[in-house]
């Protein structure tokens, strides 16, 4: 056999230029340009390059990938860029005329672009503008050309001597050099017909387009504005904009404008819908808020560029730096964060909580002391403090005590107290607060019924009321349109009334246009509208087939009975998999929801999503999976039962639209999916209404550990903290407790005097007192650092596209000096780790056509070769390997290729043929995985295989293979399952394990047999599409499980096999689409 090595000049060249010029994002040259899309940003920089961030589904953002992205990433092989513009796709045009575009919407991926493509056709070229459905661009001869997305570009003819172009949807506009201003464009996305002048207008300097408005600023500095009649607009002809001052620049979006003014601030008005006026005005719903005349965005100076999108503006500052406000659903913000959490979170400041109760914008909770906790958008009062003022952190209902039951809907708020008074507040407009009237459109403080008998339950639709009373009879009021209040009509009432029928009733529940009731004997009972689509119902109807129904849940899309048995049924919609059986069709009869083990001890149904507590207190989630409804880390439907990582001891679970909420045995509360109007509870709502530099205005407290033995009982440890605002230095005091000991420090110190726990890794309290815009408090689970000062315990660490990011203090917060980014690799690149040089500590390294580039020191810094190693050893298509071969405690090279393995065994980096390094037939197969470990734990890595269940290791690592005498094969595992390697008990032999679908089994004692009730383990962690991760995180020598999902790490800690959030670990360290590495950093 011939063993061959490719020359290297030309690979080494090419890595040395990305070396020579990748450098992190913060590092590289100022931003002079931004332009906002549908739903991504577009930043050109100084030096030409270009940066994108946000959705991606159509390939828009130019990296090579369909992955949404919350922080910028570089368009690769687009440089010296002149302009950009972001619409449904993306346009740049380069200094040298041509022009390039990329991400083609379709709901083909095979005809999706995702990196950019040169537009044929055009040439001379020096602006360029993309809308919904096509472009525009300018030639250095005034000529403009028009296509469709992708399409042929055409003339247009009838403009000529053009200086200016601006397009923002379907209605283009161009600036002619005599100071005229034309319109073309025909509203349906396409640019045939001709140009039009827009009469009135002459000596214009400056054009905007919005969605379906525009604007011109003539020399003399006026601005005026109007409305295009395609879209049946009457204000066609232009009228003067008052009151802007000396206007340099201008820009439209979908109804909303700004003007940047000479001494670099900006002005808009128009409608606030997700706070994009940038005026610190509440958020309000699509033309309820809307502002004239034009005021200042809060906060924002010295701006040079700005551009509006359809929710959003974002500004250029001096130096380059970038400011956003608005909408940040699909990441706009770039700052890492959307408007969802795709992992469950703790909800701060909620202790002792009984029972939850989740609105569409806004959420409930009942303490053990019986007061009602609330927050969110608060549109029509629904929170119960008396304002319409959002609250993004919960706050007690001051004026309720005694409370026994809550319920929430829409926007309205309902509370049954102990003696069975229900009070309600929120939206009245059908009289569904049950007061007995709906002349009150609001009811901002909770106001008593007196139209009811003492009730148990209250629970609420859209817009009608239900309430049981203690007889068991059911009682319903409000809009009644689908016969959702079940008295044999469809005529609103506003006075509440016995639904006839009913008797013995146990439980109610409500969905938006439909109620639910279970009674006594076990029997479950519906009218009002047919999720499954058949006729609506007006009076109560048994659910024919289900019997021994113990709990219910109904929203307006399906259905969920739990029965006795511990069964859990579904029927409904069932469009994004929310019923549970596997697949997506409609079921108009209750069906069992698969892959859900018995017994169920609560459930609860969202708009498209569905929720489960198993009795072992584990939350599963299945259906609508976007806004990260369903808590497993990804935003994809899932058609059956998964997993939601991280939380144990749950006792119920509350299902809002698109977000979700678990109570715990401790009375904790934890909530994940869409926080757009801070439903969630985390005092930040991602709809920013003020600019924001890259981050929310509360930066959350870090826990810092003094001593490496910190986190036991007894050591002392150091708290330090920051609070930042957008709207100025903050001042007040910061109050740590850890439930045992507290200390007081002012926010200029930003750290505690070290205080010793009485119990191993505290939930560390910090509570903010000072401006009512910060948060009031946090509760976290300090991040155990100990494994900081231990050499052998594993960090997090990730890979992306030749970046590196290492968790160097193991803290999940990167810190300049201490923590290490940086670039060393390139595109199609595939990462490697090993113990180059032997001191004990990962380094890393990348393999790519032959050849390989090795951090050989371990400083986080490619140096050329000088004490880092640059080596051909392998060929293009190899598989790469690591171990150490010899023994020698440094890890050196290996290749695999079709059964055959070519190791560097003396760690030269130099093939020698097969004199001392060593080449070895072993696994020619297809399917067959490899696996390098220490088998037999003689300090010298080895060589194995996995392939369909089965293992095959060469267990004396002599490289011969002798069938099974010496060396190991045996089963362990299934097709499909993937195949571990760690030394899980600490005995210096590695061993084998298997992961699918969220659970790990090991082979714990490394006898190669499967022995459930002995000594292997088996253990609860991940999600299916979760990303497994294998470290000793505590440093005591044995290694541990652990899963990656959207730059978030659960881990093992303790490696006792059970999921303990007082121990193990959340932490985030990347983001979605990055290779978790983690190592001994």
């Amino acid at each position: 056999m011939q063993f061959s090595m490719r020359p290297r000049s030309c690979l080494a060249a090419a890595f040395w230029l990305i070396l020579t010029c990748g450098q992190p994002l913060a590092a590289q040259s100022p931003i002079t340009q931004v332009s906002v899309g549908a739903s991504h940003v577009l930043a050109l920089r100084e030096d030409g390059s270009v940066l994108s961030w946000g959705a991606n589904q159509f390939g828009q953002l130019g990296d090579g990938t369909r992955v949404n992205r919350t922080g910028a990433v570089l368009v690769p092989g687009l440089t010296d860029v002149l302009a950009v513009s972001a619409g449904s796709t993306s346009v740049a045009v380069r200094r040298d005329g041509s022009v390039w575009q990329w991400g083609r919407p379709s709901a083909d991926p095979s005809l999706i672009d995702n990196a950019p493509v040169q537009i044929e056709g055009l040439n001379g070229i020096v602006a360029v503008e993309t809308g919904d459905l096509g472009s525009i661009a300018l030639g250095a001869d005034g000529a403009v050309w028009t296509w469709p997305h992708f399409g042929t570009p055409e003339a247009k003819p009838s403009l000529a001597g053009v200086v200016k172009i601006n397009l923002f949807a379907r209605i283009a506009l161009a600036l002619a050099s005599d100071g005229t201003v034309w319109r073309f464009g025909n509203g349906q996305g396409g640019f045939d017909g001709p140009a039009l002048i827009i009469d009135g207008l002459t000596d214009v300097a400056d054009i905007a387009a919005g969605t379906n408005h525009f604007l011109a600023r003539t020399r003399d500095g006026s601005v005026w504005t109007w409305t295009s009649p395609d879209f049946g607009a009457t204000m066609s002809v232009p009228v003067p904009v008052p009151d802007l001052g000396d206007v340099s620049a201008l820009s439209a979006g979908d109804d909303f404008s700004a003007a940047l003014r000479s001494d670099g601030t900006v002005l808009t008005w128009g409608d606030n819908l997700f706070g994009r006026l940038g005026a610190g005005l509440p958020p309000g719903d699509y033309g309820d808020s809307a502002r004239y005349p034009p005021a200042p965005v809060v906060g924002l100076t010295g701006v040079s560029s700005l551009d509006l999108g359809r929710y959003q503006g974002i500004a250029v500052l001096p130096g380059g730096s970038v400011r956003v406000w608005g909408s940040g659903a699909f990441g706009h913000f770039g700052d890492g964060t959307t408007a969802s959490r795709t992992l469950p979170v703790r909800v701060g400041g909620l202790h002792g909580i009984t029972r939850l109760a989740a609105g569409p914008t806004f959420a409930l909770a009942l303490g053990d002391d019986r007061r009602v906790w609330s927050w969110g958008v608060n549109r029509s009062g629904e929170v119960g403090d008396g304002t319409t003022t959002p609250r993004l952190a919960p706050a007690p209902v001051s004026s309720l005590m005694g409370i026994a039951d809550i319920a929430a809907a829409a926007a309205s708020s309902l509370a049954v107290t102990t003696s069975g008074d229900l009070y309600g507040w929120g939206e009245n407009s059908f009289g569904q607060l049950g007061g007995g009237a709906s002349s009150v459109a609001s009811v901002l403080i909770p106001s008593a019924s007196t139209a009811l008998p003492a009730l148990s339950q209250a629970k609420i639709g859209y817009w009608h009321g239900l309430g049981l009373d203690r007889d068991g009879a059911v009682w319903t009021w409000g809009y009644n349109r689908w016969g959702q209040l079940g008295n044999g009509t469809t005529i609103d009432t506003a006075t509440p009334a016995p639904v006839a029928g009913l008797a013995s009733v146990t439980a109610i529940a409500a969905s938006p246009a439909g109620s639910a009731a279970l009674r006594s004997d076990g029997s479950l009972w519906t009218w009002g509208r047919d999720p499954s689509g058949g006729p609506d119902l007006t009076v109560p109807t048994m659910v024919a087939g289900l019997t021994n129904v113990v709990a219910m849940a109904s929203s307006g899309s399906h259905i969920l009975a739990l029965k006795d048995d511990g069964s859990l049924w579904a029927w409904g919609d069932n469009t994004y998999g929310q019923l549970g059986n596997g697949h997506t069709g409609a079921s108009p009869v209750p069906s069992p929801v698969i892959g859900l083990a018995r017994p169920v001890l609560g459930i609860s149904a969202g708009e498209g999503h569905s929720l489960a507590v198993r009795e072992d207190g584990t939350v599963w989630a299945w259906g609508f999976g976007e806004y990260g409804a369903l808590g497993n880390g990804g935003s994809d439907n899932r058609p059956q039962p998964t997993l939601v990582p991280g939380l144990a001891g749950a006792v119920a679970v509350e299902a809002g639209p698109n977000f979700s909420f678990a109570q715990m045995e401790d009375g904790t509360v934890w909530a994940w999916g869409d926080d757009s109007t801070g439903q969630l509870g985390q005092n930040e709502s991602y709809v920013e209404n003020t600019p924001i530099p890259g981050g929310k205005y509360l930066t959350q407290t870090a826990i810092k550990m003094l001593t490496p033995a910190a986190g036991a009982p007894g050591k002392p440890y150091l708290v330090s903290f920051s609070v930042t605002s957008w709207a100025g230095d903050p001042t007040g005091n910061v109050t740590i407790n850890d439930g045992a000991h507290s200390c007081l420090a002012t926010v200029q110190a930003g750290a505690c005097e070290p205080i010793a726990p009485s119990t191993p890794h505290p939930i560390v309290t910090a509570h903010y007192e000072g401006d009512s815009r910060f948060a009031s408090s946090y509760d976290l689970a300090p991040y155990p650092t100990e494994a900081a000062g231990l050499p052998g315990a594993s960090k997090p660490g990730f890979y992306r596209e030749g970046l590196w990011s290492l968790d160097v203090n193991a803290d999940g917060v990167f810190e300049t000096g201490t923590d290490r980014s940086f670039f060393l690799g390139f595109p199609g690149a595939q990462p490697v780790r090993g113990d180059w040089d032997g001191d004990g500590r990962t380094d890393v390294g990348v393999f790519a056509a032959g050849y390989w580039f090795l951090d050989y020191d371990g400083d986080g810094h490619w140096d050329g070769g000088t004490n880092d190693k640059q080596f051909a050893f392998g060929w293009a298509g190899v598989t790469p390997v690591v171990g150490d071969w010899n023994g020698d405690g440094r890890d050196s090279v290996g290749v695999h290729s079709n059964g055959f393995w070519f190791l560097d065994y003396d760690g030269d980096a130099l093939w020698d043929g097969g004199t001392t390094d060593k080449v070895f037939g072993f696994g020619g197969w297809d399917g067959v995985e490899i696996q390098i470990g220490d088998w037999n734990g003689d300090g010298r890595d080895k060589l194995g295989l996995y392939a369909n269940g089965f293992w095959f290791l060469d267990y004396d690592g002599d490289y011969v293979w002798d069938g099974g005498t010496v060396d190991k094969i045996f089963p362990f595992g299934w097709a499909g399952a993937k195949p571990l390697v760690g030394n899980w008990n600490g005995d210096g032999r590695d061993a084998v394990a298997v992961y699918a679908n969220g659970f790990w089994f090991f082979d714990y004692d490394g006898d190669s047999l499967w022995n459930p009730s002995g000594a292997d383990r088996t253990f609860g962690l991940g999600w299916p599409g979760a990303q497994v991760v294998v470290g000793d995180w505590n440093g005591d020598g044995h290694d541990k499980a652990g899963v990656f999902g959207a730059g978030n790490w659960f881990l093992d800690y303790d490696g006792s096999g059970t999921w303990n959030p007082l121990i193990d670990v959340v932490t985030a360290w990347g983001r979605l689409g990055d290779i978790p590495f983690p190592g001994v950093w």
